[in-house]
């Protein structure tokens, strides 16, 4: 059973994060430890975590006494540098994760003798912030257990301008696909929250797929729901400077896709995608409230941005 480090960065709201860290405390996978990083503005949340402490000698807390910077970006990057793990799950201090979470994913890493596998996630339920279930999300997901190239998935999520295989919390990958040392130095590297070297500002996991399988690994995407996305009013999602981040970070993909000969397979291709990028979405979606999944906003997105009929890589489903 290799090390899973659950690293959670946190800011204010510590009745999340207890949930957040109560659920990592119940996963039936026990070879786990949780790294927590506090870019809170006050010490609620240091309070709250301290009983923690003393009882789970698997929690490690840091607290910053600020925002390190960069929407949270900074500090997620902080506590991934503290992991000792194999394996990484990045979690949202706003969601949580299913008890059979880590246990169902590394059950295909550790069958995996071939190395293919780089990055594994699943459906995910979501949820508001009284915990009541709203209902699954993302409609452009698949409604089957596959195996998918890297490839295929990057293809996708440049043409379909959709994030299909969901948020950070609920993914499993290497430490050693993000995390490198400097020969000289020794000092760890992360390659985390960007593609190709450009470091995002918003979204962070489409970068983070986008550059995991760019060397060719599988993506296993599990149907069954394993972890829950919160959705509450404090979220970045509705902050417009987060919005048009959004909209220049996707912008991004593509040209660094084109320039890197990565995914993309010809100049028609790169004019495809950004003559199909809706930046009316981006820029101009208003506010869903939060009892409510877009769902036609959704298919509509998915129905008419698919994929250019020239090239479409095959997949298989997951043995049985």
């Amino acid at each position: 059973m290799p090390l899973v480090s659950v690293c959670i960065p946190a800011y204010n709201q510590p009745h999340f994060l207890e949930l957040a860290v109560r659920s990592v405390l119940n996963q039936t996978y026990k070879n786990i430890e949780i790294i927590i990083g506090d870019d809170s503005t006050n010490e609620d949340t240091k309070n709250m975590i301290q009983a923690y402490l003393k009882e789970y000698p698997n929690i490690q807390y840091y607290y910053h006494g600020k925002p390190l910077g960069r929407k949270g970006g900074n500090n997620t990057l902080f506590i991934l540098r503290k992991a000792k793990g194999k394996y990484l799950n990045v979690l949202f201090h706003d969601d949580v994760i299913f008890p059979e979470k880590i246990s169902s994913m590394m059950t295909y890493f550790v069958r995996d003798l071939e190395n293919r596998i780089t990055l594994i996630m699943s459906s995910r339920a979501l949820i508001d912030e009284n915990n009541n279930f709203i209902r699954r999300m993302n409609n452009c997901q698949p409604q089957e257990d596959l195996i998918l190239s890297g490839k295929e998935v990057g293809r996708k999520l440049l043409f379909s301008k959709a994030n299909f295989l969901g948020e950070m919390s609920t993914s499993l990958f290497k430490t050693e696909d993000i995390v490198k040392r400097d020969p000289k130095t020794g000092e760890k590297i992360l390659a985390f929250g960007g593609f190709c070297g450009v470091q995002d500002v918003a979204y962070g996991d489409v970068g983070t797929w986008l550059d995991l399988l760019k060397n060719g690994g599988e993506c296993v995407f599990l149907k069954t729901p394993l972890s829950a996305f919160r959705r509450h009013a404090a979220q970045n999602t509705y902050d417009i400077s987060m919005r048009m981040w959004m909209f220049i970070e996707f912008m991004n993909y593509i040209t660094i896709s084109w320039l890197n000969n990565v995914y993309l397979d010809s100049f028609e291709e790169y004019k495809w995608c950004l003559k199909h990028f809706n930046i009316f979405y981006v820029m101009l979606c208003p506010r869903v409230p939060e009892d409510q999944e877009p769902e036609d906003l959704e298919r509509r997105r998915s129905r008419s941005s698919g994929w250019p009929p020239a090239r479409r890589e095959h997949h298989h489903q997951l043995p049985h």
